[in-house]
């Protein structure tokens, strides 16, 4: 299955190590052909002080799909990343990590599907 998702985070760091925020965003799924809408909040955590290795924390909601029989529901993801270019306030990120999504079905029989994925994401921080 692939993924393709576009996410816009907003985050504030609580402390120096830890930042928390919100976010929404477009994630679309080749095989079973779905296109979603997910709410999240995003936790991203620095174990060293120079805040460039993150580990990256999102849950939510998904709010909107792109077929009318299906309802989105939970959806997770969690990433280890690595900032490799840093140019003032604009850093590049790439990650590396595990998406879950859990939808239901809504026709004769009310199924609920999930989809596990590994993800690999290039992110942009400012």
């Amino acid at each position: 299955m692939t993924i393709s998702t576009l996410r816009g985070i907003v985050g504030y760091y609580v402390i120096p190590q830890l930042s928390v925020g919100a976010g929404i965003g477009f994630n679309s799924y080749i095989k079973p052909g779905l296109n979603t809408i997910p709410v999240c909040l995003d936790l991203r955590y620095h174990p060293f002080d120079n805040k460039k290795f993150s580990i990256n924390g999102n849950i939510g909601y998904t709010i909107a799909t792109s077929e009318n029989d299906l309802n989105g529901k939970f959806m997770s993801d969690i990433s280890l990343g690595d900032k490799v270019l840093n140019l003032g306030k604009l850093s590049l990120v790439p990650s590396f990590g595990y998406n879950f999504i859990n939808y239901s079905v809504e026709n004769e029989k009310k199924l609920n599907q999930y989809r596990h994925s590994l993800f690999l994401k290039i992110g942009l921080i400012y």
